[in-house]
Order: structure tokens, then C-alpha cells, then sequence
């Protein structure tokens, strides 16, 4: 193992050598392109001859020669062509020189284009035979020569030119100190690897050992794992519920085969449906299809959200269902579990519980009414005095009935409250009125307790309420009231 890690002597020879090459062509450099520079060198000169060519021209037509080259209008033109051409520059120059050369050609076209308007006043001024203002512009013309200009131009070039030489000069030299460096570290390198190659067997040796550990360890972690998951699918298989599983999307991803059962379906016949096409009637409104949906985004990972809605079979019947939303925690794209219980027998025995009391409550409240009436009368002396102690008794069944009557009232009001049919009419009556329709309903209980009654409500505002269901509100707490207090004492409503 450690004689097939080692550097092989070979490979590093030739490493180093690749490297000594390397700083051999660093340390030569790279040649600079000497034909773009000889061409602007060129033309640079050819510009400058042109020049001087030029103003010679303009002497010899002062002095009344033959000019050799012209110096017409046409020949100013091709000289500053002749200027726009070198904005060409060679590649070697940076973005600085060529802003340089870019300002001197700048002043070159600048006194070309002074030199030709100073030529053209002289030859204006001899058409009008001011022979002075010819000569002051001949004089301006030749103090400002171009041809200075085309020198300063080459000098300026050459500067920069130079200046590059140099730069080029100092890269060479950094360049090749750094590829010195470079050598040194990689022979570092390559005795430090060649000194670690025996460490680099040993720690492939343990790690070879951990991989044996891990990998067993992972098979026991699957085992484990694949026990875990049969007894999670065993569950889902025994269990009485529906259980679905839903995308974000609300697509079914799975269910079990109580779920089958309860929708009466085949699973592949709906997985990859839409759950509330599959499971919820087409009739039922829109608002309470997406409600379902809505129930699950809204709700926490790891929180239920239950409701009831009415479910489809696949025979098309319907059946009362009780949904249980549940986000799955964890990361990735979001899934919820639905989880589905028939409640028909439930909603029938909740039907059979109303009934009854409905029932109960309304053949209860007929003869107790009567009864009540018939005590009240017999109280009244419709039959004639009536002992004290017979009185008494008459009384305590009155008010008993009237207790029979008021539980009766409350149990039919729960009932409407659950129903959410409890309707309340609102009306503002005075306060006083109300305080005493509550006395006149629970006088009698007070007397045969011996507690009296006390009402200030002198001043109260109007309020807006259901009188009826006030004055009950005030009846069961005056009753208690009255209930726990001792004989002697007295009840106050302020």
C-alpha cells in the first residue's frame, strides 16, 4: 500500500522540469508585436514628412515658386486624414497612452486646421492687395508650424513607447521571480507528499475500517428501518379511519384500505386525482370545496384541523364525513394527511337525541302549562278560600311548575342556540319593567323562602335588548339569589 502511494521519482523530474520551462519562457518574455510598432513608426514619419512637404509648398507659392506638392485645401484634407488614420494604435499601448496620443493628435489637427484659415486669410489678403496682413498671416503661419507639431508627436509616441519597453521589462522580472517560487514550492510540495504518502496509508486503512463500521451499522439502521415502516404500513392496514395523503397541490398521493372501503373505490383508480373532485359531491358549493383545501395550507405542521363535510362514494351515494387536516412536518414540497371518519350513524343518533327532546320538551310543556294554570286559578279562590296550609301547598306547586317550564324553555333554547336557529327580537324597553316582569315571576319563591325583594332602578337609560330572553336571564339570577340567601335577608337589583 505504501510503495503504490509514493511519488513516483519519474513523474516528479518531470514536474520540475515542466516548471524550469516555464520560468525559461517567463524570464525571455513573450515578444511585442514590433510590426504594428514599426508601421506607426512609419507613419508617424510620413506624417511629418508630409508636413514639412506642406509648408515648404506654402513658401514657395508666398515666394512665387512652383509647388512640388500642393497646398490647396485638398491637401490639408489628406493630411488630416493622414492624422486620423494613426488613432489606430498599436495593441501593446494601454488605455492611458493612447488618451496621450489621442491629445497630441488632438493638437496636431488643431494647428493644421489654424495653419490652413492663417493660408487662407493670406490668400485673401493679396486678392485685396493688403500685402502687410498676407505677411503677418504668413508669419503667424510659419510661428505655428504643424511640422513642430508632427515632432512633438513622435517624440511623444516614443516616450511612451519607451515607457512600455520598461513596464514589459519589469513583468519579465517579476514574472520570473514568481515562477522561482513556484518551483520552490512545488519541489516543497512534492517532499511533503512524499513524506505523507505513509500517513496517507494508515489513515486509508482506518478509514477503509469506519467505511466496514458505517456500512453495517447502516444495514442494522435499515433493518430497523424496514421493520418500522411494515409496522407503520400494518397499522394503516388495521386502522377503522380513512387515511388519505395529499400533495400541495391536493392531488391523492395514497390511501389506505379503509379509505377504499369508506369511498368505496380502488386505488388505482384515484391516485393522481384531485381529492375534491374524488371525495366531494359536485353539488356542493364552491366556497366549501376550496374550504377544505384552505383548512389544510392554513393549518401549522403537526396541527390538526377538523370540520365536517359531506363526502362522495363512488356509486355516486353521499355520506356525512368528519375530516381531519394535518400538515406533514418536514422538508421538501408540502404534504397533508386527511384523515376520514363516517359519522352517518353518529349524525342519525344526534338526529334520534333532538327528536327526543324536542319531543319531550313540547308533551312536557302542554300539561304543564295546564297544571300551572289550574294551581293558579285554585290559588286565585276560583273554588273558594282554601285552608292556609293547603294555600301553601298550591304555591309550591305553582312555582315548581313554573321551574318544570322555565328548564323545559332552556333545554328547547340550547337546542335552537346548537342549531344556531336561536332568533332574538330587540326591542328598548324601560329597565323598570323589566326588573319587574323578573319580581312577578319569582314573588312567589321569594315569599315561601322569606327573603324580600328590592329593586332601584330609578333613572336607567333604555336599553335594547330581546325582553323576553332579558327577563329570563334576570329570572335564573334573582332565582339563585333567592335560593341561597337565608330568611330575613333581602334581594337588591340596581
Amino acid at each position: 500500500m505504501r510503495q503504490g502511494l509514493r511519488l513516483p521519482r519519474r513523474s516528479g523530474v518531470l514536474a520540475a522540469g515542466a516548471l524550469l520551462l516555464l520560468c525559461g519562457l517567463f524570464a525571455m518574455g513573450r515578444p511585442w508585436a514590433t510590426s504594428d510598432n514599426d508601421r506607426y513608426r512609419g507613419a508617424l514619419r510620413h506624417l511629418r514628412v508630409a508636413s514639412g512637404d506642406l509648408e515648404m509648398d506654402v513658401l514657395r507659392e508666398r515666394m512665387g515658386l512652383r509647388t512640388l506638392h500642393g497646398a490647396g485645401p485638398e491637401d490639408f484634407a489628406a493630411l488630416r486624414a493622414r492624422a486620423d488614420a494613426l488613432r489606430r494604435f498599436p495593441s501593446f499601448l494601454s488605455a492611458m497612452d493612447q488618451r496621450t496620443m489621442n491629445a497630441a493628435l488632438d493638437l496636431f489637427v488643431g494647428a493644421l486646421e489654424e495653419s490652413a484659415a492663417l493660408l487662407e486669410r493670406t490668400r485673401a489678403a493679396d486678392a485685396r492687395g493688403a500685402k502687410e496682413e498676407a505677411d503677418a498671416a504668413v508669419q503667424a503661419l510659419l510661428e505655428g508650424t504643424v511640422s513642430a507639431r508632427a515632432d512633438r508627436l513622435i517624440n511623444t509616441y516614443l516616450e511612451l513607447y519607451e515607457r512600455t519597453q520598461e513596464r514589459n521589462e519589469r513583468s519579465r522580472i517579476i514574472f520570473f521571480l514568481v515562477s522561482l517560487a513556484l518551483v520552490a514550492y512545488v519541489l516543497v510540495v512534492m517532499v511533503r507528499l512524499s513524506r505523507a504518502s505513509a500517513d496517507l496509508a494508515a489513515l486509508n486503512t482506518d478509514l477503509e475500517r469506519r467505511v466496514e463500521e458505517r456500512t453495517k451499522a447502516l444495514s442494522e439502521a435499515n433493518d430497523g428501518l424496514r421493520a418500522s415502516e411494515a409496522r407503520k404500513a400494518a397499522i394503516l392496514e388495521a386502522s377503522p379511519d380513512g387515511i388519505l395523503l395529499l400533495d400541495g397541490g391536493g392531488a391523492l398521493l395514497e390511501l389506505n384500505p379503509a379509505a377504499q372501503k369508506t369511498f368505496q373505490v380502488a386505488a388505482a383508480d384515484v391516485v393522481g386525482r384531485d381529492f375534491l373532485s374524488v371525495a366531494l359531491p359536485a353539488e356542493l358549493p364552491d366556497g366549501a370545496r376550496q374550504k377544505v383545501l384552505a383548512a389544510g395550507r392554513s393549518t401549522a405542521s403537526g396541527q390538526a384541523t377538523r370540520l365536517e363535510s359531506p363526502c362522495l362514494r363512488g356509486d355516486g351515494s353521499t355520506f356525512p364525513a368528519e375530516l381531519t387536516i394535518v400538515r406533514v412536518p418536514g422538508e421538501g414540497p408540502p404534504r397533508y394527511t386527511v384523515f376520514v371518519r363516517d359519522i352517518a350513524e353518529r349524525k342519525a343518533v344526534e338526529r334520534m337525541k333532538n327528536e327526543f327532546i324536542s319531543t319531550v320538551s313540547h308533551e312536557l310543556r302542554t300539561p304543564l302549562t295546564s297544571i300551572r294554570g289550574s294551581l293558579g286559578l285554585l290559588e286565585g279562590g276560583i273554588v273558594g278560600d282554601i285552608p292556609p296550609q293547603a294555600l301553601d301547598m298550591v304555591r309550591i306547586a305553582r312555582t315548581n311548575t313554573e321551574r318544570l317550564i322555565r328548564l323545559i324553555n332552556d333545554i328547547l333554547d340550547l337546542e335552537k342556540m346548537e342549531a344556531g336557529k336561536l332568533e332574538l327580537k330587540r326591542s328598548t324597553p324601560e329597565c323598570a319593567d323589566l326588573v319587574e316582569s323578573t319580581f312577578a315571576s319569582v314573588r312567589g319563591m321569594a315569599d315561601g323562602a322569606g327573603v324580600s325583594l328590592h329593586a332601584e332602578v330609578t333613572g336607567a337609560p333604555r336599553v335594547k335588548v330581546d325582553r323576553d330572553r332579558l327577563v329570563q336571564v334576570l329570572t335564573n339570577l334573582v332565582s339563585n339569589a333567592v335560593k341561597f340567601s337565608p330568611r330575613g335577608a333581602g334581594v337588591r337589583v340596581r
